[in-house]
């Protein structure tokens, strides 16, 4: 899996990395722990994703990929 952008929620409680070279797959959801959470095919599925777990999309936070967070 190779990721583009990474970004964490305000509560730092998931990670989301939009990925690339994936068919069918373009954001990847983790816990803290590093758990997988969930994928999403596109912007409107990711959304929805998110608001199932109660994050706001719009206040995620931009995390450099070699962040140590990101691991």
């Amino acid at each position: 899996m190779a990721v583009d952008r990474s970004w964490r929620s305000d509560d730092r409680r998931y990670l989301l990395d939009q990925v690339v070279d994936e068919p069918g797959v373009e954001y990847r959801l983790w816990d803290a722990d590093g758990a997988p959470v969930g994928e999403a095919a596109g912007p409107e599925e990711l959304r929805r994703l998110l608001a199932g777990l109660g994050v706001d999309l719009d206040r995620m936070e931009s995390v450099p990929v070699d962040d140590p967070w990101c691991e």
